[in-house]
């Protein structure tokens, strides 16, 4: 195995099991939920981040420009839309449903990304005739 793997698993368990533990022994139990919400959150956005480009141009075969522009929305809807959350939190539903429901959806859409559709084709039309 690689030394630079082992040396990361080594680090991760050197200060992951002592967080852990002082969080277990005190921190109210909701903070555990939060903070595992979060990292499934953070950990969702930027791996989403890393590959969305390549797979709106690759697999569904969307100019650049047109790519980008979807990237730029889902950028700004990542940070528009718990303001929206929030409010719906506060004023509806309350902090902790509203922190399960988000946690359930973020669960599904990472079940529903999972399962992949069919490609898109090129397809070219020339004189009434389709080539794929």
């Amino acid at each position: 195995m690689n030394i630079v793997i082992l040396l990361g698993v080594f680090i991760t368990l050197a200060t992951g099991i002592p967080v852990l533990l002082q969080i277990l022994k005190g921190h109210p139990r909701g903070l555990i939920i939060c903070f595992f919400a979060e990292m499934w959150e953070r950990f969702s956005f930027y791996g989403m981040r890393g590959l969305l480009i390549f797979y709106l141009t690759q697999h569904f075969l969307f100019p650049d420009a047109q790519a980008s522009g979807q990237y730029g929305t889902y950028g700004s809807l990542v940070y528009l839309l718990p303001l929206i959350g929030g409010i719906v939190a506060d004023r509806y539903i309350g902090t902790r449903k509203a922190i399960m429901f988000g946690a359930v959806l973020l669960v599904m859409g990472h079940g529903l990304m999972a399962f992949e559709g069919s490609p898109a084709r090129q397809v070219v039309n020339v004189g009434g005739q389709s080539y794929p």
